[in-house]
């Protein structure tokens, strides 16, 4: 187990804002979620008192793999990746799709020793698509075209900047 899963109370200071982010607790996993690749959830507060969505890098989670070295590569990667996606969409009015508030790096004392966590921080969602769809159920015609049509504008509008979402899916599909 590493630092990214301890991270509750803990201070961490934005790249981006330079404002001060107090994680508030780890998001418990649903029965049905699929669980982010080298990643872990928190709810968090920046000092002015604005809620957000930590996503957090587990470093440690490549160690459990066959190619370590492999895995920290391509965690690397793709954190790097999903930042330069994320900034790439910061102020071009994409009021559909969710961008990051902050990111940064942390090194922590843990367990006698430093580690690193990297993390992004974005809008807090009150839930994703996977919550609010019940197929047995059924739901509500309008509200269901409505949804459609948000979903078709926010791949509008991202396609509109040269970027391509290759992993829509329910759970990448939030409610606000």
């Amino acid at each position: 187990m590493g630092i990214a899963k301890e991270l509750d109370g803990i201070e961490l200071h934005g790249d981006r804002s330079g404002q001060k982010w107090t994680v508030v607790e780890r998001l418990k996993m649903e029965a049905d979620w699929t669980p982010g690749q080298f990643s872990v959830g928190y709810r968090v507060i920046r000092e002015d008192g604005l809620e957000g969505f930590m996503k957090a890098s587990d470093l440690s989670m490549a160690f459990d793999k066959d190619d370590p070295i492999k895995a920290l590569r391509e965690m690397a990667s793709g954190h790097e990746f999903e930042r330069t996606i994320l900034d790439r969409c910061r102020g071009n009015r994409l009021d559909k799709v969710v961008t990051a508030l902050d990111s940064g790096t942390a090194s922590l004392e843990y367990q006698g020793t430093r580690e690193y966590v990297f993390y992004i921080i974005f809008e807090l969602a009150k839930s994703d698509l996977r919550k609010i769809v019940k197929v047995k159920e059924g739901n509500d015609l309008i509200w269901v075209i409505s949804a459609i049509h948000n979903i078709a504008v926010a791949m509008a509008q991202i396609h509109g900047i040269d970027v391509y979402h290759n992993d829509l899916k329910p759970g990448n599909t939030l409610i606000f």
